[in-house]
């Protein structure tokens, strides 16, 4: 009975998150095919294939390869470095975003991120965790510019472009807030939706 009871739980947990995650494809949908993305675009997602292939995932074997596009043009990249204490692993987009740092590129426009498994393609977008959608809301104030985040399976079958404003919209930056507040609107109905979903 116990037993039962905790895979009903897990189950009802399970649920929860999937009508989260399809709430929020519904609200960050704009899929774009490889062929209609700007050029621009497609050099960005080509360069963070490439860096993708040099990730370090000896744990998951889930490598991920970013791409950050300066104001100058510029591509920068970054890849994924799993280490045994998780913790401390370092993820594509925030290798991305400090590398280019390191290199006086911080007017970042845009960042491409693409992933695979060890012996699979990935079927749907991989989202940016947490803590880096914080660096990048942070980066995109820094820069004054709402980034513009292009997401792709592995085989380029299902791209979402939207923008960190829309991923984030109620980043920790203090009394400063330089992105969008039109996205207000979105976090009130996904606050209804956990709301719901925990009566």
């Amino acid at each position: 009975m116990r037993i039962a009871k905790v895979l009903s739980s897990k189950e009802a947990g399970f649920q929860k998150r999937k009508g989260v995650i399809t709430l929020l494809e519904k609200i960050l949908r704009k899929i774009r095919s490889w062929q209609r993305l700007p050029k621009e675009f497609q050099e960005l997602l080509s360069a963070a294939e490439k860096a993708m292939e040099n990730g370090y995932a000896p744990r998951s074997g889930f490598l991920v390869g970013a791409a950050v596009l300066d104001e100058s043009g510029e591509i920068i990249t970054g890849s994924n470095y799993e280490m045994m204490a998780s913790t401390v692993s370092v993820c594509a987009e925030r290798a991305a975003v400090v590398n280019a740092n390191s290199r006086g590129y911080w007017r970042l426009r845009a960042i491409a991120t693409i992933a695979r498994g060890r012996d699979s393609p990935t079927r749907k977008v991989t989202l940016p965790c947490g803590s880096c959608l914080q660096m990048l809301a942070e980066a995109a104030q820094r820069a004054s510019y709402d980034l513009e985040v292009i997401l792709s399976t592995t085989h380029r079958d299902a791209i979402l472009v939207t923008r960190i404003s829309k991923l984030l919209p109620s980043p920790f930056l203090g009394t400063r807030n330089l992105l969008e507040s039109g996205a207000r609107e979105e976090v009130q109905e996904v606050e209804t939706v956990l709301a719901e979903t925990n009566q």
